[in-house]
């Protein structure tokens, strides 16, 4: 049997970073696989999830509201029918969100005006 860590494995970072170009103009995907790939062997699995949102920190926007919307954009769009299958070009999903939430998680306390709350909270009704 496979070890468990290998859930967060260089296909999963390259998906990462396709996900991750399609967004970010200007974004170097080659070169954010090649930051990260030759580091995981040794990693166990929260190890490798850390290296991976450190380096998606790294790339992202500061805002809250620009960052967020690019990692939603980054999963799979078929909500439902996708949910028992792994990441691939539609979007990421099963464990190849996890570093996707860990960036949320990681990103500090979210202070935001009125209006990018209004603004949030119709961008979430519309996904």
């Amino acid at each position: 049997m496979e070890p468990f860590k290998n859930l967060m494995s260089d296909d999963v970072v390259r998906l990462i970073a396709f996900h991750l170009g399609r967004s970010l103009e200007g974004f170097d995907a080659d070169t954010f696989v090649a930051s990260i790939t030759p580091r995981l062997a040794p990693l166990e699995l929260k190890e490798r999830v850390n290296l991976i949102s450190d380096h998606m920190l790294d790339v992202l926007p500061r805002s809250t509201l620009d960052r967020n919307k690019i990692l939603v954009g980054m999963l799979d769009p078929d909500k439902l029918a996708s949910a028992n299958k792994s990441s691939d070009a539609d979007g990421m999903r099963g464990w190849g969100v996890w570093p996707l939430t860990d960036v949320v998680g990681r990103s500090g306390p979210i202070v935001l005006k009125n209006s990018e709350i209004r603004a949030s909270r119709i961008s979430c009704e519309n996904l």
